[in-house]
């Protein structure tokens, strides 16, 4: 009751903070739109946008690239706006990446500057408005303008003069589906896992009570009383050689990490974690010895197999993998579900967005949110959601790496002096103000043709202890970053760090299709809420492609990886690739790639 009178008293607070300030819903306005350093210039004016030293294919872009971030179109089913071609004849585009980033091209249309303005009408019926990450528009060649972009339908005027400000959506599916299915063993039979729980086999760190209580059911391991960060552990120097990983599933009591360490035959400390919340359920997690860097030679004797946590845990039905198969059979699924979105618009700057999802057995209320632009300021406050990137070129702080989809948060965005500022917050919906993310940067423009920027972020925990108990230093990350254009050639780069031994470069050059990076990170960067390898690696690649003949194009891509400590491993990856366009109705895509790991 406590983490929902939180939830619902943080939006009410910024549902009060509203301000009357006039704008349009959706409109050509400086911030909430961006195109890239380099690749052309934008001008705002009255509802309109426009491009110049457009260098043709390159985004013009609403959405998680400008001062928007993610955005709703709930309860609409389509886009009005009008497009003028100014030099030459050009193909004229509007995409939408929606929450899983795919590029939907949704309008494309031959242009010449002899049409004037045009109006533009895009379907968007059948797709999910409620969460859109970029909102683009693109031109094949030439400058070009954009104006009065609107969603539609427009909401008509009623006999008292008003509009309708309420939008609902929905879509029910039902899917019945037949399929062979392998038979495995009873996992839960303990007799059936190589590595299965029992009281013989598994015990708790020094093997006192005071370090937890551990009950066993089967192939099934509940921990309590437990102090957190004590080892449970298997000391029995399994051969594993045989075998390609360990599957297991786990659930929490309270939203905490679960590490799960492998010592092989030299009592390495081979440790992964994961975040898992208290609303997730039984996790089920497959760990791939290959995938985590051990050898056969490494697991031909796993000295320990260790689980650990910050809170009480259970964990079931842990096996080697391949799973043996016993034989198939046919299985029938069922599965229905309906989805609701529900968006209120408050005034012309104020809107809220509520989404959930019905299914045969559950109820899941779905993301929350209240959004505005009073002024120069653009505001998200949220529930159920998830939290802004910190759109540096490194992505060094993602918002999906934070409890995706179950955080409660806010995100301010607005002009700062000579440039603008970022900042955001978010807290586990499970447990509100135990944990928190917080961030910002600032960016600003140097004469038309660089961007710098300024950011941090850290991360408060509910406990500052390692696995030893020793007292360890809040996490953090500051740095800056640049973005620069001059003739045709692109750049950008970073520098971070998170204390002394804590150093994260990168930089790219590209020029027309060609590009190389390179990224540096070390062990003691906190990278924990990003893409980027936790144990200290660099990369480097380079890519390119050029047309050889006016309908094939030829292209290759190179990458090297390695560690940064010595005598680890490295591995490069080669593709070269080649696209020929027969004639309009064929056309062959096709590419080698040759991958190669070496000590």
């Amino acid at each position: 009751m406590k983490k929902r009178l939180f939830i619902v008293t943080f939006l009410v607070l910024v549902l009060l903070s509203v301000v009357g300030a006039q704008a349009s819903p959706i409109a050509f306005k400086a911030g909430e739109w961006k195109m890239a350093i380099g690749d052309g210039k934008v001008v705002f004016e009255d509802g309109a946008a426009h491009v110049t030293d457009y260098k043709g294919y390159k985004l013009l872009q609403r959405g998680y690239h400008s001062n928007v971030g993610q955005f709703s179109l709930a309860g609409y089913t389509g886009l009005e706006l009008e497009v003028k071609v100014v030099e030459e004849d050009t193909e004229f585009e509007v995409a939408i990446q929606l929450e899983d980033w795919a590029w939907n091209v949704v309008y494309k249309d031959e242009l010449s500057p002899s049409d004037d303005w045009v109006k533009v009408e895009v379907d968007l019926s059948g797709l999910n408005l409620s969460a859109i990450n970029a909102l683009c528009i693109q031109a094949s060649a030439g400058d070009f303008s954009v104006r009065n972009i609107q969603p539609t339908p427009v909401a008509s005027a009623s006999a008292g003069g008003s509009s309708s400000n309420v939008k609902m959506t929905g879509k029910a599916e039902l899917n019945i589906t037949a399929k062979k299915v392998d038979i495995y063993a009873n996992l839960d039979d303990i007799g059936n896992s190589v590595v299965g729980f029992n009281d013989n086999d598994w015990l708790i760190e020094d093997e006192n009570e005071a370090n937890g209580v551990l009950v066993f059911n089967g192939n099934h391991m509940k921990v309590t009383e437990y102090p957190g960060w004590k080892r449970v552990e298997r000391k029995k120097g399994d051969d594993l050689s045989e075998y390609t990983g360990i599957q297991f599933e786990v659930k929490v009591e309270k939203s905490t990490q679960v590490q799960f360490i492998i010592q092989p035959e030299d009592w390495g400390w081979n440790q992964f974690a994961y975040d898992i919340s208290s609303n997730d359920g039984w996790v089920t997690v497959v760990f791939d010895f290959e995938e985590k860097g051990l050898t056969a030679d490494d697991m031909s004797k796993a000295n320990a197999i260790v689980f650990q946590a910050g809170e009480n845990f259970e964990v079931r039905n842990i096996t080697v993998l391949p799973v043996e198969v016993l034989g198939q059979g046919t299985d029938f699924e069922r599965d229905y579900g309906v989805e609701l979105g529900l968006n209120y618009v408050i005034n012309d700057d104020w809107e809220a967005n509520f989404n959930a999802t019905v299914g045969e057995n559950y109820f899941k209320a779905g993301m929350a949110e209240v959004k505005g632009t009073p002024g120069d300021l653009n505001v998200r406050a949220f529930t159920n959601g998830t939290g802004a990137n910190m759109g540096d070129p490194m992505n060094i702080i993602k918002g999906d790496k934070f409890y995706e989809n179950k955080t409660a948060g806010i995100d301010f965005r607005m002009p700062v002096s000579i440039g603008s500022g970022h900042f955001f917050a978010s807290t586990p919906v499970a447990d509100p103000g135990k944990r928190g993310l917080l961030g910002g940067s600032f960016k600003a423009t140097v004469a038309d043709s660089a961007e710098i920027q300024l950011l941090g972020a850290t991360e408060f925990l509910p406990d500052l202890k390692d696995a030893d108990d020793n007292l360890i230093k809040r996490p953090y990350v500051i740095g800056s970053a640049f973005e620069a254009a001059a003739g045709g050639v692109s750049l950008s780069g970073e520098a971070l760090t998170s204390g002394k031994k804590g150093l994260g470069l990168y930089g790219k050059v590209g020029w027309g299709n060609l590009e190389a990076a390179i990224t540096h990170a070390t062990k003691d960067l906190w990278t924990n809420r990003s893409d980027h390898d936790d144990g200290g690696y660099g990369t480097y690649h380079a890519k390119g492609d050029m047309d050889v003949l006016e309908n094939l194009n030829v292209g290759l891509y190179f990458n090297q990886w390695y560690k940064l400590e010595k005598g680890e491993y490295k591995n490069f990856m080669l593709k070269p690739s080649l696209n020929w366009e027969i004639n309009e109705n064929a056309k062959l895509d096709a590419f080698f790639e040759y991958k190669k790991a070496y000590d």
